[in-house]
């Protein structure tokens, strides 16, 4: 898994108003996963699926209910950051 660069993404959606405004706008549309992934990669980060949702049940599963944690494992939750 590149921790790391899901680290330096998750970063950077805290600290960019702007990105994290277009993630919320794309969670809003529903399939927020793919989405975001397309916009991680559009902006340099390189990291799979499978590992952007590891990535967030490891480091917010504390502030996500079962529900949406199984929905973001099958992908089809709206959300966003």
């Amino acid at each position: 898994m590149s921790h790391k660069a899901i680290a330096d993404f998750a970063a950077r959606v805290e600290s960019d108003n702007t990105l994290r405004a277009r993630l919320n706008e794309i969670g809003s549309q529903g399939n927020w996963i793919p989405a975001t992934m397309e916009v991680a990669t559009e902006l340099g980060y390189d990291f799979s699926q499978e590992d952007l949702q590891s990535y967030i049940e490891e480091h917010y599963s504390d502030d996500i209910s079962e529900e949406i944690l199984d929905k973001i494992a099958g992908g089809t939750t709206s959300g966003g950051w």
